[in-house]
């Protein structure tokens, strides 16, 4: 199969396929796993994480799959820390984006099974007797939605770092290495990362270019899949904006105060950042869209029928024409009448 090209803009389709499985934590193929039964093959890989866990929802309903096939860990143990993967170094409580090379790959897999460094062991993975979603993995990296490359092309032209509209940047570097690569219809054979000021320290501090150049590394790379954003979870006044990053990013669903409502009792209903319950879906809500395609990117407030406010205007709870709730941080004017969906 012909692999997705890497253009400045793409379009995705997503679908669930039928599940050939591995065995606990990525690490057993099937084969060695004695039971052909992929439900009694879900049960052994949960093991002792349902004694805590009791309740939370099944994560992937199209075909059963336990805990520590997705999220690694040890489902024989019965303590949280010999079941739970532990972190090798301490992750930036920040929007920092990891570096795609980030080693400790084990604790960002259980982390979220679906982040892009490590999709390939999970949701991604191939090989004999697999089928997972491995096409649509190698599909989403080369998207405008892993890159940012008609973001990144546009902002280093328009700020004079870039000598013309084609697309150079990527969040991460990313290559069409399956053989062909039809540059004659606008395909691209690789975009390198998107780099720091450090070229263009010999432009003059009066040029504005010089002080755009440090921008896109600082704020658009937390933008998209690599990134959780700079919603992180506990983070607070972000209603909105959270979201995970990965696959997860648009097929996990978050509220806009994202607040837990699973029924898996160890989860802190209080705390803000966290999915609606614990399941993948192919049925993406408007909002879950708008919690990344707002402020530069607004379609998504003029889709819904919102608009921000101008600067001063008096804002609060109940105000007629405003949104009942925060959105994104404020109030938004929501009025058919003058800003129709």
């Amino acid at each position: 199969m012909r692999g997705t090209r890497i253009l400045e803009a793409a379009v995705l389709s997503w679908a669930c396929g039928g599940f050939t499985l591995w065995g606990c934590g990525g690490a057993t193929p099937i084969a060695d796993v004695p039971s052909t039964d992929p439900a009694a093959i879900a049960r052994a890989a949960s093991g002792h994480c349902l004694d805590c866990h009791a309740g939370i929802e099944d994560a992937h309903p199209k075909h059963p799959l336990g805990c520590t096939q997705c999220h690694s860990g040890n489902p024989d143990a019965n303590a949280k820390e010999a079941a739970h993967v532990q972190p090798s170094a301490r992750l930036p409580q920040d929007a920092t984006t990891l570096p795609i090379d980030y080693p400790d790959r084990e604790h960002l897999r259980f982390l979220n099974p679906s982040n892009l460094r490590v999709v390939d062991s999970t949701c991604g993975q191939a090989g004999a007797g697999v089928s997972c979603h491995a096409s649509y993995v190698r599909d989403v990296v080369k998207s405008m939605m892993a890159t940012t490359a008609g973001h990144l092309a546009g902002g280093g032209y328009q700020n004079g770092l870039l000598p013309d509209k084609t697309a150079q940047w990527a969040n991460v570097p990313v290559a069409d290495d399956d053989g062909e690569v039809p540059t004659s219809a606008g395909a691209l054979p690789s975009l390198a990362q998107v780099p720091d000021e450090s070229p263009f320290l010999a432009l003059p501090l009066t040029s504005f270019a010089r002080h755009y150049a440090d921008v896109p590394r600082k704020i658009c790379t937390r933008c998209h899949l690599w990134s959780r954003g700079a919603a992180m979870r506990g983070a607070k006044g972000q209603e909105g904006n959270y979201r995970s990053e990965g696959c997860a990013a648009c097929h996990v669903v978050y509220t806009n105060e994202a607040r837990s409502e699973s029924a898996d009792p160890t989860i802190d209903k209080s705390e803000v950042g966290h999915p609606r319950v614990h399941q993948i879906t192919r049925a993406i809500p408007t909002e879950q869209c708008a919690h990344c395609h707002t402020r530069g990117a607004r379609i998504g407030l003029s889709y819904r029928g919102l608009a921000q406010l101008p600067p001063g205007t008096p804002t609060g709870p109940g105000y007629p024409g405003l949104t009942a709730t925060k959105i994104h941080g404020a109030y938004h004017v929501q009025n058919p009448a003058v800003n129709p969906p």
